[in-house]
């Protein structure tokens, strides 16, 4: 599973919520496939927010085809 680090940071105290934002572009999303091609492929994709899946939910969307 690729990780994406630049996605935005912010600490909260604990009970405290914060909202982050952060804008993902195809490039993002981009991995080399078994022609050794750098590529973004269409499909549905699911971004875990913490390193901890059960503690907060994933975000989901799909990257449609141009």
């Amino acid at each position: 599973m690729p990780e994406i680090h630049r996605l935005s940071k912010g600490a909260a105290e604990k009970g405290e919520r914060k909202t982050l934002t952060s804008r993902l572009s195809p490039n993002d999303l981009k991995f080399y496939n078994n022609d050794l091609n750098f590529v973004a492929e269409p499909g549905d994709f699911q971004v875990v927010v913490n390193g901890n899946p059960r503690e907060l939910p994933m975000v989901s969307f799909k990257l449609a085809a141009k």
